[in-house]
């Protein structure tokens, strides 16, 4: 990534924010196949 530092989200462009919304995306989605996972068990 880049070595600027980010303050705020209004310092993200278009392409971090998309990144890191995915990211949110991918661990909200295996936090939650991790948890019925357990709970199924």
């Amino acid at each position: 990534m880049m070595d600027e530092r980010i303050m705020k989200s209004a310092d993200l462009n278009q392409e971090i924010l998309a990144r890191f919304v995915v990211d949110m995306l991918y661990r909200t989605m295996f936090h939650h196949v991790m948890l019925f996972t357990e709970v199924e068990h």
